[in-house]
């Protein structure tokens, strides 16, 4: 996907946040989401499962996010702390991959966000 493509297929307006754990006075903590950015982006289902845990049965979709790179997200080891907000869903990131423009070699221009709906995740 080179720029002009990327303008194109980036219909989605998502929110990027950020996980946050705070104390309180009794030595507990709870964890908060806290939006970081507003970006615009291309969602493209990769594949979708349905697990079968804790006698229950979960459907787990497989999700690829592009957006234009944002320095905040360049750290790929730090991905669990994030997570994409769109449309009343979320999507836990999984992974991170930092792109060029030709979206084939690790560049500064694009960045891939590998997420799983239906992941349990803190709302």
């Amino acid at each position: 996907m080179k720029c002009g493509e990327f303008r194109r297929a980036a219909t989605h307006r998502i929110i990027i946040q950020s996980m946050s754990n705070t104390g309180d006075d009794y030595g507990g903590e709870s964890t908060s989401w806290t939006a970081q950015s507003t970006v615009w982006a291309a969602i493209m289902p990769l594949s979708g499962r349905e697990v079968y845990t804790q006698d229950q049965s979960q459907s787990r979709v497989t999700t690829k996010i592009i957006i234009r790179y944002q320095s905040a997200l360049k750290d790929t080891q730090t991905t669990g702390a994030y997570r994409v907000s769109y449309d009343g869903r979320f999507f836990p990131v999984k992974y991170i991959r930092n792109l060029s423009e030709d979206m084939k070699s690790e560049g500064t221009q694009f960045q891939e966000l590998f997420c799983e709906e239906g992941f349990p995740t803190e709302q």
